[in-house]
């Protein structure tokens, strides 16, 4: 149960302590552990990425769970109706073997599957023209080479960098 909760009346809690409860039932699905201590997901004996790196696409859950499991309630999905949509959108991802972008995460090769993607070029104008590439205007580019076949991945915006690629 959600700390917020705690001597809530039954009447008072609102459609959030269902999407805590639901998000910890995941978190334990996942995990196969039986029990998550509050909000605790991310600790390195709870966390999933930790516990099954080598699973194609857990590092999806995190961010899922960081929407759910939460220690404050203005943090959390509003109704169960937001945390299904999430995980639609998760699922969509999966089915498309889609990877989510993070400069943090270590992404296999779609190609030879053994190396995996490296950064060479970080939105440097300069550095593209090794691909022969000519930027003109604003455009930012983000190359990525696999370190065992060589596979070549391009990410191309203009101005300000995509939601996916910022950090907080």
């Amino acid at each position: 149960m959600p700390t917020w909760a705690y001597g809530v009346r039954v009447e008072d809690v609102k459609p959030t302590f269902d999407v805590y409860c639901l998000g910890k039932l995941l978190w334990s699905l996942i995990s196969g552990k039986p029990k998550l201590l509050l909000w605790y997901y991310d600790k390195p004996q709870n966390n999933v990425e930790k516990l099954f790196p080598d699973k194609p696409f857990i590092n999806l859950v995190n961010p899922l769970f960081e929407k759910c499991i939460v220690e404050d309630e203005d943090k959390c999905l509003p109704n169960a109706n937001a945390l299904l949509s999430e995980i639609d959108k998760l699922l969509e991802i999966i089915e498309h073997k889609a990877d989510r972008i993070d400069l943090d995460i270590e992404r296999k090769c779609k190609v030879c599957g053994v190396g995996t993607y490296q950064l060479i070029v970080n939105e440097n104008i300069h550095n593209t023209r090794n691909f022969g590439i000519q930027s003109a205007g604003n455009r930012k580019w983000k190359i990525f080479t696999c370190s065992y076949c060589g596979n070549v991945q391009l990410f191309s915006f203009k101005g300000k960098a995509p939601d996916t690629w910022q950090k907080d």
